[in-house]
């Protein structure tokens, strides 16, 4: 459970392979239609060395609160990435992945004023 800015807890689950050991960059897929569903999708992103997070929005599933539809996602995400960025197996590296709603919500992250150096870039593994 990540807490958000006004206290609530969004339910999230951590993908990584066993072998892989330190800091390393992440994949974040944020969603509304249960996180479970995007296990597929985490799974490759994890068997190529990056730790993939899943979490359900606000209000939706496991996490708390009143889901906003789009309102606060961009806050939301930004919360969950700074406090990804704080953890000790991820090297600051934080990128979102998602089509439909995820991608929106991706966008509506960047709105957000994610720090750039936040966002993986090729060398970032």
């Amino acid at each position: 459970m990540i807490p958000t800015r006004d206290g609530m807890l969004l339910k999230t689950i951590l993908f990584r392979l066993p072998s892989v050991k330190g800091p390393g960059p992440v994949v974040l897929l944020r969603a509304p239609l249960n996180q479970e569903r995007y296990e597929a999708q985490a799974r490759p992103f994890a068997a190529a060395g990056y730790y993939a997070v899943t979490q359900d929005s606000r209000g939706r599933f496991g996490s708390e609160g009143k889901y906003p539809f789009y309102s606060g996602e961009g806050q939301d995400s930004y919360d969950t990435i700074e406090w990804i960025r704080k953890q000790p197996w991820c090297n600051g590296k934080v990128g979102m992945w998602g089509h439909s709603n995820p991608g929106t919500v991706t966008w509506m992250t960047a709105a957000e004023g994610v720090p750039l150096d936040a966002w993986p870039s090729d060398a970032a593994r």
